[in-house]
This record gives structure tokens, sequence and C-alpha cells, in this order.
């Protein structure tokens, strides 16, 4: 299990780098995870979120003062006025979107609001004679109009 094994990694590294911490590691199931997080019951939560659709946004509007998924209650008004022009005034603007939503992760990052520890990913191994086989930016597979062909 993923979330078991990456938390045996950071305490692990949180034990042999800060000598003397103590750790305890809570495992729960996701609605008794959910309402501890917005109780605010644990000092930290290991969490992970998949994006609903290819743009850094889906990731960067999670943390904008106030919003639900931002369950720390990380706040900043530049991050939030980056990504307010993001939405609106620079919407239109391809480079100036770009440069709104950079801001506002470097923002997020240099205050460490949340941290990353990993992306997911997957490799595939395809026959040359399957065709037709779109991956989405998330790395999922559309099966629809898949042919296998040989040559």
């Amino acid at each position: 299990d993923v979330a078991k094994k990456t938390s045996e990694y950071l305490i692990g590294a949180w034990t042999k780098a800060l000598p003397g911490i103590k750790v305890t590691n809570k495992s729960v199931p996701f609605k008794t995870r959910v309402q501890l997080s917005l109780d605010h019951q644990a000092d930290v939560v290991v969490s992970s979120w998949q994006a609903d659709f290819p743009d850094a946004i889906s990731f960067l509007d999670m943390f904008v003062t106030g919003n639900s998924y931002n369950m720390g209650e990380w706040s900043n008004a530049k991050y939030d006025a980056d990504i307010k022009a993001s939405k609106t005034t620079d919407a239109g603007n391809v480079a100036k979107r770009w440069a709104d939503l950079k801001d506002a992760d470097e923002t997020l990052a240099g205050q460490q609001g949340v941290i990353g520890l990993y992306q997911t990913g997957e490799a595939h191994l395809t026959k040359k004679t399957i065709k037709h086989m779109p991956y989405s930016p998330g790395n999922m597979i559309n099966f629809v109009g898949t042919t296998n062909k040989a040559k």
C-alpha cells in the first residue's frame, strides 16, 4: 500500500534526521482522515491529489485562502492575487496566465504551504501493432477505437 510505505519512509527519515523525535503513525479510513484534518487533530497529514484536468490550476487552486481543500488553512495575499489574475484579467493571455501560475507556485513552495513528496507515474510497454490508443495527460488510457492489427 502506497500510503503505508510513504508513512514508513517519512517516519524513518525524520527519526534519522531528528534524533529524539517521537512520531506516532495513525492509519485511518479516508472519511476519518478528512475529519481529523478539518478538525486540525494532526500535526502532519499525508494525502494525495490527482488533477481532474491537465492544468496547473487543478492543483494550485486548492490552496487559495478559504478553499475547502486547503485544510492546513495556509494563506497568502500575493498567492491569492496571482491565482485570481490567472482566472480573470490574464485568463486570455497564455504567457501572462502561465506567469501568474508560476509565481503562485513559487510562493506556495517558498512558504511551504504544502509540501509535495512525489508525483506518481506509470510506464507501459505497448506492442507496435497496437494503434489508436491515446493517453491523457493524467496517464489514463482511452481504449475507444484501439486496434491490434499485425502488419
